[in-house]
């Protein structure tokens, strides 16, 4: 490239050196490995003598040091971490699972201790490791370049040089990853072998058994019911072992064992299959091994403090991530900037040639600096200063316009319409034209009323298509009838123009992002919003939405407590807190928020629901079912499905499919038909479930007010029908892309990604689900979806589900 230059033709390079300067940080980033969060608390002697006791024994008996330290976390499962390079020396981890010792008796247990004590004794440990993070760094490096490719293959751009790497490194990667895992299989079979030879293949083999039903049991309790039981102050041992005594048996031809190459577990049937037997097989019954902890409920109590803490400590690191994110698009300079930052550049190499020519004086120093100087501070001075100032309605106005989603009414806006080129049309200059506009649009959407706003800002951006008020406007008023395509253009006028810190750009982009469902973009707005307005209530309310629909739930909470800190009397941050109070278990404080809002929740629908969760959690099922029945006089639709989530999480299954068929019957809801498949799949009835998930599909129907549409539950349903299907070995993926003209609204221009094992095994699933989105209408020509075979490295290698996976593009 410095070669090209010589001769002016250095541009030449240029796209194969921004190839590479892409490439490089996801190599860099493939070799360094990140420590994740450890949701553990440590274990001493005093807490648990008996357990030590048996770990020291099985120590001494396979010729070992005790491990350095033994962990306990919220799982169903054991584990052990191992220091050192040789076989049988160097510090050893052990972690024990607090579900597991709920779910398993003492010998059991036992057995299980043997089990990572084996590993312990026989894994040769640095091989081991340096194999592990060979095959994480491969991995790592297949995933970013994936990440990379990904985008352009969607847009059905040329292929680039990452296209070239991924191929190899996916190759590397998948190669690894089998032969790690049939390793690891085969220390699995050599650790059972020596649990059976300690601790008896009976015990080995009990254990063996009711993991798959402890798992199954501890996947239906939420977490959020832990925590309930945690905050009463005692009783959660007691409740946690009558949860996992009173679960379903899991039918033994339910179990299908089948084969991944990728695997780092063989089957339990394998598993089984390869213990020895014995002349001795008696049933190990005995009191659950919680009993081994000295006290049980403390522990917990501190292991959900613990897990609480590295919570919040990852979505404070998320956050900080977060903040150095980027605009989605590049900022333009202003006019006044661009001649500034000219004047700057040229400046001094023009003051040099200058004295190299005539000599160099004092007057021509005094010039470049006046020149750099006067050009820098163009910079600053041209930069877009706020005229007018964005308002920022309350959390309830906004609330109720998002959940009303009203119409736009076209006449009524034609008619304004008018009125406003009128009013415009009266003015001579035009920035007093735009300036009437902007005020007109900035005041439509402080009241929500999304139609005034967007004929305004229709009529600002006919005038002055580069207003940025005008665009903000048309972006958040767009964004707010679904015109995603529309919002977009619009924000990136603003971007290209601004760097969209300011006070009302700022929260304009987060308003944006915030109606079309971009999180992640909408927490980065709010942030930036937010240095600016510390104490609104309503950017701290709306942040904890965006936060919790991130998943960043105790940052949620904080969020939520702040702004109802500022506003105690806002009845909408107060509902907000509640129930993300609720999500997360901390019943304690929702309901002293219940209560002192108690006179509002005998009419308030929401306050009223979030009485029934309280309840549910305590597990005063009398009270809940009375608020439930208050709540079923005065509401339908949509409270129905709401309510009926509710006993579903409570394990009240039959109040909650009598409220899904309850809420069916006054209208359709596609929620209701996703609760009543859970339901039927939980009777082991697959063709039921499926009927229900095709009739949650219907665009035909228009769905009751303040309902999820069968397009917002897509994937979430597309997801419902996958579990439904057995894996299977020797399937492709294809890609179906939809054709514009014929595909069902809100599809068009999309693909799919389809796994099958023929081309017209994944026509038929296609055909079945573009059928149940509109039932009435004939089958889609032949040519109007277009089949491709996906890139070998989105092929499965495995056994898979078959089915549509979600949507490609």
């Amino acid at each position: 490239m410095l070669s090209l230059a010589r001769f002016g033709a250095g541009l030449l390079m240029a796209r194969v050196v921004r190839a590479h300067g892409e490439l490089i940080p996801i190599f860099i980033r493939s070799v360094w490995l990140t420590k994740g969060a450890e949701f553990i608390v440590s274990l001493e002697s005093a807490d648990a003598p008996r357990l030590f006791e048996i770990i020291t024994g099985l120590c001494d008996r396979v010729g070992i040091a005790p491990p350095k330290s033994v962990v306990l976390d919220m799982t169903v499962g054991a584990w052990v971490k191992l220091d050192g390079f040789r076989r049988g020396t160097g510090s050893t981890r052990l972690g024990i699972g607090y579900d597991l010792l709920v779910g398993l008796t003492e010998a059991e247990v036992k057995a299980v201790i043997a089990h990572e004590v084996t590993h312990a004794k026989l894994v040769r440990r640095g091989l081991k490791r340096w194999l592990n993070y060979g095959m994480f760094r491969a991995a790592r490096l297949a995933t970013g370049l994936a990440t990379h490719v990904h985008p352009a293959r969607q847009a059905g751009t040329e292929r680039d040089l990452g296209e070239s790497f991924l191929a190899p490194a996916d190759w590397l990667a998948r190669k690894c990853a089998r032969r790690v895992a049939a390793c690891s299989r085969q220390d699995e079979f050599d650790a059972d072998l020596g649990a059976a030879e300690m601790a008896g293949a009976a015990a080995t083999r009990s254990a063996l058994g009711k993991l798959e039903r402890l798992a199954a049991v501890a996947a239906r309790l939420p977490w959020r019911d832990r925590v309930a039981q945690v905050e009463k102050g005692s009783g959660f041992c007691e409740w946690l072992v009558t949860a996992f005594s009173m679960a379903p048996e899991i039918p033994a031809d339910a179990i299908r064992g089948v084969f991944s190459p990728y695997s780092t577990h063989p089957s339990i049937q394998d598993r089984l299959a390869a213990l020895p037997v014995s002349a001795n097989e008696e049933v190990m019954d005995g009191p659950p091994a919680i009993r081994l902890l000295v006290d049980a409920d403390h522990a917990a109590t501190r292991l959900i403090a613990e897990i609480h803490r590295q919570m919040a400590r990852e979505e404070d690191r998320d956050t900080k991530k977060l903040s150095r994110h980027k605009s989605l698009a590049q900022t333009h300079l202003r006019p006044l900037q661009a001649i500034g930052a000219i004047t700057a550049i040229l400046a001094l190499p023009i003051s040099l040639g200058i004295g190299i020519s005539d000599g160099f004086s004092g007057g021509l120093a005094v010039f470049a600096v006046a020149a750099i100087a006067g050009g820098l501070a163009c910079i600053p001075l041209g930069a877009y200063r706020e005229r007018v100032a964005l308002p920022v309605p309350n959390l309830a106005t906004i609330k109720a316009a998002t959940e009303e989603g009203r119409p736009y009414d076209q006449e009524k806006m034609k008619a304004f319409e008018a009125e406003l080129r009128s009013r415009a049309g009266a003015l001579k200059r035009k920035r007093e034209k735009v300036r009437l506009l902007v005020e007109k649009g900035y005041a439509a959407l402080g009241e929500c009323d999304y139609s005034t706003a967007h004929t305004t800002a229709r009529v600002c951006l006919e005038i002055d298509p580069k207003s940025i008020e005008g665009a903000l406007t048309m972006a958040i008023a767009a964004s707010a009838f679904r015109q995603q395509q529309q919002a977009a253009w619009a924000l990136q006028v603003v971007q290209t123009q601004t760097r969209i810190t300011e006070k009302s750009t700022s929260w304009g982009a987060a308003w944006t992002c915030f109606l079309w469902g971009d999180w992640t973009s909408s927490e980065v707005y709010l942030h930036r919003a937010l240095k600016h307005r510390q104490e609104d209530p309503t950017l701290l309310a709306l942040l904890a939405l965006v936060q919790a629909n991130r998943g960043k739930l105790q940052s949620a909470i904080i969020s939520a407590r702040q702004a109802c800190a500022l506003n105690p009397a806002d009845l909408a941050c107060a509902k907000l807190l509640i129930n993300l109070l609720l999500n997360a278990g901390a019943s304690k404080e929702a309901r002293d928020l219940l209560n002192r809002f108690g006179a509002a929740s005998q009419n308030d629908s929401e306050l009223m629901l979030a009485m029934v969760k309280s309840k549910l959690l305590m597990r005063d099922l009398s009270s809940a079912n009375e608020w439930a029945a208050r709540l079923e006089k005065v509401e339908a639709g949509r409270y129905f499905v709401d309510l009926a989530k509710a006993f579903e999480s409570a394990h009240q299954a039959d109040k909650a499919v009598r409220l899904y068929e309850r809420a069916l019957a006054g209208g359709y809801l596609p929620e209701a038909h996703l609760g009543l498949a859970r339901w039927e799949v939980r009777q082991r009835r697959k063709d039921r479930a499926r009927e229900h998930l095709l009739k949650a599909l219907n665009l035909d129907h228009t769905p009751a007010p303040m309902a999820a549409g069968a397009l917002d539950l897509f994937p979430r349903t597309l997801q419902h029908l996958l579990s439904l299907e057995d894996p299977m070995p020797n399937c492709q993926a294809w890609i179906a892309r939809l054709n514009g003209g014929t595909a069902p609204k809100g599809l068009e221009g999309r693909a799919l990604l389809i796994y099958s094992t023929t081309h017209s095994e994944a026509e038929t699933r296609l055909l079945a689900v573009l059928k149940a989105l509109h039932p009435g209408a004939p089958p889609p020509l032949p040519g109007s979806i277009g089949w491709q075979l996906a890139e070998s490295d989105q092929q499965p290698d495995g056994p898979v589900h078959p089915g549509i996976q979600g949507l490609w593009a």
